[in-house]
C-alpha cells in the first residue's frame, strides 16, 4: 500500500475512530449538564481525566506492532520509531494512573500533559507511516 492511502487509512481508522468514544463522552456530558456548561467546559472535564492518554497508548500500540510486521529500508530508523514508540507508552503506563486516580492532581497539567502525548502520539504514527518500507 502507497504511503498516502497508508496514512489516510490509519488518519480514519487509528485516529478518528480512536477518539470517538471521548467525543461521545463530551456529547454526554454535555446532554446531562444542567447547569450551563460549555462545549469547552466540557471538552476540559473530560480529556483532564487523562483517557486521552490510553487513546495515545492504544495508538502508538499499533504503531510499534506495524513496525515490527513490515520491515522498513532503514532499520536504524525503524528502531528508532520502535524506541521511541515504546518510550512514551511506558510514560504513558506510569502517568495515567497518576492522572486518573488521584484527585488532588492539577487539572490544567493533566490537560495539557494528554495533548502533548496526543501530539507525539501523531508524530511518531506519522512519521512510522511515511518511513520507506520494503
Amino acid at each position: 500500500m502507497e504511503k498516502k492511502s497508508r496514512f489516510l487509512v490509519w488518519l480514519i481508522f487509528g485516529l478518528l475512530l480512536s477518539i470517538l468514544p471521548i467525543t461521545a463522552s463530551i456529547f454526554y456530558l454535555i446532554g446531562l449538564d444542567t447547569t450551563g456548561m460549555t462545549w469547552g467546559q466540557a471538552f476540559y472535564k473530560v480529556i483532564s481525566k487523562g483517557e486521552l492518554l490510553l487513546v495515545c497508548f492504544s495508538i502508538l500500540g499499533a504503531n510499534v506492532a506495524d513496525l515490527l510486521n513490515s520491515e522498513c529500508s532503514n532499520s536504524l530508523a525503524q528502531k528508532t520509531l520502535i524506541g521511541f514508540s515504546l518510550f512514551l507508552c511506558f510514560a504513558m503506563i506510569f502517568l495515567f494512573p497518576v492522572i486518573s486516580t488521584n484527585q488532588t492532581f492539577d487539572k490544567d497539567i493533566s490537560f495539557n500533559v494528554s495533548w502533548i502525548f496526543l501530539v507525539l502520539s501523531t508524530v511518531m504514527c506519522s512519521i512510522s507511516l511515511l518511513t520507506e518500507r520494503k
